[in-house]
């Protein structure tokens, strides 16, 4: 657990360090295997890392070495980061997802990747007591 929380807040610290001013008004992080995001209070959500998956949700498969923040998602509530997806809770009870599919693990029914934040086709009324998802490899 101790390994799993260093993980997560890592990103954060760096950031904070280096006085960047995306680690300020942060109120969640959440990591994949090589690839972080976090919410901002704002409901934006910025993602960097590893994203041979497209799980950085910016329309490509390049890598990105600082946050970015995630085109057509806003008002976020809740994210969470699976080994090659990432999810997003919106207010108005949608859930998002980008990332690897090859399992199924995007919930759309299908097998291909996404390389931008779509929303799960029939999950509505998704509530905001939904905490996080456990980080897992998705290959």
């Amino acid at each position: 657990m101790r390994d799993l929380l260093l993980k997560c807040l890592f990103p954060l610290v760096l950031l904070a360090a280096s006085g960047h001013a995306l680690a300020q008004k942060v109120v969640q992080v959440a990591s994949g295997y090589n690839h972080h995001a976090l919410l901002r209070e704002d409901g934006s959500v910025w993602t960097w890392g590893d994203n041979q998956s497209a799980q950085l949700g910016d329309g490509t498969k390049l890598n990105r070495a600082s946050p970015g923040v995630v085109p057509g998602l806003t008002n976020v509530v809740r994210i969470a980061a699976g080994g090659f997806h990432t999810l997003a809770l919106r207010s108005d009870g949608t859930v998002w997802a980008f990332g690897a599919n090859d399992l199924g693990q995007l919930g759309d029914g299908g097998t291909a990747l996404r390389n931008s934040a779509q929303p799960v086709p029939g999950l509505t009324g998704a509530s905001a007591a939904w905490r996080a998802a456990a980080i897992t490899r998705s290959r």
